[in-house]
């Protein structure tokens, strides 16, 4: 019997640029046919309970630049990463579980 291969990616880090990257290699990873699996872990986990999944926000150390950066990403229109993660599901198998350990 074949089976697809799998894809897991560890969110462990919940500010915009992880979580941009996390969703970016989702989404490639489920247009190969792959099966995604995305495991929340620690703040990620807090900031999807809370709604705020697509909020732009960046390390401190990157502070100064986060405002140019969150206005390129819209004048841009680069997909927020709900969206992403929408995109994900209905090109293929795509899933984000939250880490038992950090509920």
């Amino acid at each position: 019997m074949k089976t697809t291969p799998r894809f897991v990616i560890f969110a462990h880090n919940a500010t915009y640029d992880k979580l941009h990257q996390v969703a970016t290699l989702g989404l490639t990873a489920a247009a190969m046919g792959k099966d995604v699996i995305v495991v929340l872990l620690f703040w990620t986990i807090k900031k999807l309970a809370e709604g705020r999944i697509d909020a732009i926000d960046f390390p401190p150390e990157y502070g100064a630049a986060s405002d140019e950066v969150a206005r390129l990403l819209k004048e841009k229109k680069v997909p927020a990463i709900s969206e992403m993660f929408q995109e994900a599901k209905q090109v293929g198998q795509f899933r984000v579980v939250a880490c038992s350990a950090g509920l």
